[in-house]
């Protein structure tokens, strides 16, 4: 009976420790020179000096360029451990990957072609070893292409209608941008990056009037937003974010022309400091 009792106690112990458990820090950077205040955060929220950072530099065209790079400019803002992983498909779920992912107390994606990143990662132990990580409060970074990975949805950048590279993003039109499933770090919201700079607000409107259930997210370069584990996001950095909020849309419809129209769709231009919570609204 008192060994059934102290079982009850450790189970209980357990669950509680589950329950209190958040997800750690997000900090989506929208691409181009990162701000130092951006990077020093992310590093305090891995634990300073003492954090353990983890690099992805797979959504890069050169990972063996970039991943040095990368743990250099780290070790540079003093902190002491900072590693890249360089893999392909045969080694992505390697006992050595997944160590490091275990141990790490920041992982950070770098810029490039999110769609590297998806197929090298989706479906892997390592990807479901980042999410546990990222549950019990490791904090996760990216910028560009490693901004992008992070909503479930991702835009690709790929348009299906509009072939002319010279001329992208014309339409606010159905059907016309690639999505593809992404890392799932943020359900919410689709988000995209270099927002205002690259003109890519079309791209974005388009992707969320085709799904109004979640909120467009675009970041600028020298931007981000930290998405705190009360789901709250808060505008790091020099630029602005831009959101569109189509949720309580009173109408959105397709034209004879095949464009979108919407009534009631809301935006929100966030500065640094501005927060915005996704169940209220802004602050």
């Amino acid at each position: 009976m008192i060994n059934r009792c102290i079982q009850i106690c450790i189970l209980l112990v357990l669950l509680s420790a589950n329950l209190l458990a958040s997800p750690g820090n997000l900090v989506i950077i929208g691409g181009g020179t990162r701000p130092p205040e951006v990077t020093r955060r992310f590093i305090d929220l891995a634990g300073g000096s003492d954090a353990i950072i983890v690099i992805f530099p797979q959504a890069s065209g050169y990972p063996q360029e970039v991943g040095p790079e990368l743990e250099a400019e780290f070790k540079e803002l003093g902190v002491k451990s900072a590693t890249y992983l360089l893999f392909d498909s045969s080694s992505v779920d390697s006992r050595q990957n997944l160590r490091s992912v275990r141990k790490a107390s920041g992982i950070y994606f770098s810029g490039g072609d999110q769609s590297r990143l998806t197929r090298l990662m989706l479906d892997t132990r390592l990807l479901e070893t980042i999410r546990d990580q990222h549950s019990q409060g490791v904090v996760l970074a990216g910028t560009s292409a490693g901004a992008a990975v992070m909503s479930a949805l991702m835009i690709t950048g790929n348009e299906l209608k509009n072939t002319d590279p010279d001329d992208p993003f014309t339409t606010i039109a159905p059907g016309n941008i690639e999505v593809v499933t992404g890392f799932g770090f943020v359900q919410n919201a689709v988000i995209d990056q270099h927002h205002i700079a690259r003109r890519r607000n079309n791209r974005l409107m388009s992707v969320i009037l085709e799904n109004p259930q979640l909120i467009g997210v675009g970041i600028d370069e020298r931007t981000a937003i930290e998405v705190q584990p009360n789901g709250e996001w808060k505008v790091l950095g020099v630029g602005s974010v831009i959101l569109y909020d189509a949720r309580t849309a009173a109408s959105i419809a397709i034209t004879a022309q095949d464009n979108f129209s919407v009534i009631g769709m809301t935006v929100h231009i966030l500065g640094p400091g501005q927060t915005f919570n996704p169940s209220k609204g802004t602050k």
